[in-house]
């Protein structure tokens, strides 16, 4: 009898189990659903910035009745755009009268089964709210009604006090035609109320997130940087390694058994002292009463004050997220100020990747961010932390960077991100010797 019962017990928890292994092995495959990237050139992102704008100046037009429209190729472009900063997604869309039709491939770890798992779907239009629709995966069709309701509870969740279903219950239809997509909505009457409750909400949580290294030892770097200000300042111009040598000093006077998370603070202190304080929003409070003042501003590196700030900010992007991400969001800054702004720079550029390698090798292991400490505490020069740009091409223009470089996935573009990647792996800070 108990083997019996036993018996009935591993086949209903093996059926459920064999049925969703059946359901991911037909979602999976070697082929993605998008073959390639598309390219990305300074008039896709101004295109996408131009989306974002118009969406929320729409959408924060209080009490109003707003429409948002979308066409594929914008949409296309968002995708691309995200595919770019997450390297793994690829995806593509169409609008058509029946609703928006997508498909989305995800690169897998190395396994037996395949490299990609692939869904696709379609959001179809509505006169009664926002339907998300059903999608497939594998032979599995996921109905509209599990997936409206995980959204909906999901958003909640992440956004708390029902904001989710607020922000889902505001829409009241999606139509679509040809090739363009219109979402009507009624934001509600306390939208601004919600707006600044949102932000409180996501403040608080960074306060209390341990993602990253205690606050504590944020703080206390803090405090270090800025009494190391108070005695380099009556120096201008002052070099950015002149706060970096005694800041790694510090790191490796109390690090102990902990390197890494000694220089995450102090990069995140970093940033907050002669970066922005905006990331204070992220990492949670650090200064207190001690704010940079604006002397900060003649905190240069290689004797210019913007890339100093190209180099912190890809440094703390890179604490924050991933490789991919903090480089994707160097280039397309590059291309916005290709757009009517200050110009495509290589030397930006280079110290973005300088930034991003430097926060690499201060976490990467135990064993290179003690290198680095020791190396810092030795008192390094710039020459040992960024490269000569003398000669890299900056102030490119629109047209100038289409007639040069085509995109950043031409041969041309790809040959000086290479040859500014060999300049920076070359000197004393990155070298693995």
């Amino acid at each position: 009898m108990i083997v019996r019962a036993f018996k009935w017990l591993l086949i209903g928890c093996l059926l459920p189990l064999a049925f969703v292994c059946s359901v991911l092995v037909s979602a999976i495959g070697d082929i993605p659903a998008v073959e390639n990237h598309s390219s990305i050139d300074p008039e896709s992102v101004a295109q996408a910035k131009s989306i974002a704008k118009r969406t929320l100046r729409q959408y924060a037009n209080y009490n109003a009745y707003v429409i948002l429209g979308i066409n594929d190729k914008e949409l296309n472009n968002l995708i691309n755009l995200a595919s770019h900063a997450i390297p793994r997604l690829r995806g593509k869309a169409s609008i058509d009268e029946a609703g928006i039709n997508y498909v989305f491939s995800w690169k897998l770890p190395t396994n037996p089964v395949g490299k990609y798992i692939t869904a696709e779907g379609q959001i179809p239009k509505s006169f009664q709210g926002l339907d998300l629709g059903s999608f497939s995966l594998g032979f599995l069709t996921i109905p509209s009604t599990l997936i409206n309701w995980t959204a909906e509870n999901l958003l909640n969740i992440a956004l708390g006090d029902n904001q989710g279903s607020v922000f889902m219950q505001s829409i009241r239809t999606v139509t679509t035609y040809q090739n363009l997509a219109q979402i009507h909505a009624q934001p509600p009457t306390d939208l601004k109320a919600r707006i600044a409750k949102l932000g409180q909400r996501f403040s608080s949580f960074s306060g209390e997130s341990d993602l990253f290294a205690s606050n504590e030892l944020t703080k206390h770097y803090y405090q270090f940087l800025s009494q190391q200000g108070k005695r380099l300042f009556s120096q201008r111009p002052v070099s950015l390694v002149s706060f970096l040598n005694p800041l790694f000093t510090e790191t490796q006077r109390l690090s102990g058994d902990n390197p890494r998370a000694h220089n995450q603070a102090a990069i995140l202190a970093l940033g907050v002292y002669l970066g922005s304080s905006h990331f204070e929003k992220i990492i949670g409070p650090v200064s207190g009463s001690e704010k940079a003042n604006g002397q900060t501003y003649f905190v240069t590196l290689a004797g210019r004050r913007d890339l100093r700030l190209h180099f912190i900010f890809s440094a703390v992007f890179k604490i924050l997220s991933d490789n991919g991400i903090s480089l994707a969001a160097g280039e397309i800054k590059e291309l916005l100020d290709s757009y009517g702004g200050s110009g495509f720079s290589f030397a930006d550029l280079a110290a973005d990747k300088a930034g991003i390698l430097f926060a690499d090798m201060a976490t990467q292991n135990d064993l290179q961010a003690r290198r680095l400490q020791r190396l810092f505490s030795r008192s390094l020069e710039e020459r040992h932390l960024f490269p000569a740009i003398a000669d890299l091409p900056e102030g490119i223009t629109k047209t100038q960077f289409e007639q040069r470089y085509q995109h950043i996935n031409s041969k041309a573009y790809k040959a000086m991100e290479r040859q500014i990647q060999r300049r920076i792996q070359g000197l004393l800070l990155y070298s693995q010797g």
